[in-house]
């Protein structure tokens, strides 16, 4: 889809810039005067960026320490954070891929937060993050990582005109996540709940076959 190949871009514009790969760098020699100009600067850019596009709710820059930049975003104490297994998870997949970026869907159940959120019942914090290690545009060496957080009605939309009422259609990621769905009844970052589903997949790819026919008794 041009729209998620447009989305990865975005990020590897963002980690680019001469201002995020200086302070990724230089992180620790910053005083908080300079943190603070930069994550204005780079607020105001993106807020120029995501404003009208992708619904992109969080952009957030960690060093190789996980010291937070949040460059686009809720700040103070509504910030994005989510909790150390799923946090530890996702580092660890950027650090396997080495730069390329990674897809992973979060809902507030993955979420840490410091004040009761208020919440809207259809959306449930249901979102998509594109996460990627950013490197040393010179010396290639890994100096942080990216995440940018789009809601998950971005990707829903990529299917929303075909009738829902004859079929359910959802995405899940190679371990079971749910990543994206038609069907309030599946929640995106849930665990879809016939496991057999995941095993049908993943041996239809051994195969090399991109279909498959799989029965199930569950509705959904």
């Amino acid at each position: 889809n041009r729209e998620l190949e447009r989305l990865e871009y975005d990020s590897v514009e963002i980690m680019f810039m001469p201002d995020v790969q200086d302070a990724l760098i230089r992180y620790n020699e910053l005083s908080e005067w300079d943190k603070m100009s930069l994550e204005l600067r780079l607020r105001e850019r993106l807020t120029n960026k995501f404003s009208f596009l992708h619904d992109v709710s969080d952009v957030i820059l960690y060093t190789n320490d996980f010291n937070k930049i949040v460059a686009y975003g809720d700040i103070g104490s509504n910030i994005l954070k989510y909790d150390d297994s799923y946090f530890k998870e996702m580092i660890e997949e950027c650090d396997t891929l080495n730069g390329a970026p990674i897809w992973r869907p979060s809902n507030i159940q993955d979420e840490v937060h410091y004040v009761d959120l208020i919440v809207n019942k259809n959306d449930n914090r249901e979102g998509i993050n594109l996460a990627r290690t950013v490197k040393d545009m010179v010396e290639g060496n890994p100096i942080g990582y990216i995440l940018i957080r789009t809601n998950e009605r971005y990707f829903s939309k990529i299917y929303e005109n075909i009738d829902d009422n004859k079929q359910r259609i959802f995405i899940i990621t190679e371990n079971g996540r749910i990543a994206s769905s038609n069907s309030p009844l599946l929640i995106t970052g849930d665990y879809y709940s016939d496991p057999k589903l995941l095993t049908g997949i993943n041996n239809s790819i051994e195969k090399g076959d991109n279909s498959f026919i799989y029965t199930t008794d569950q509705k959904y």
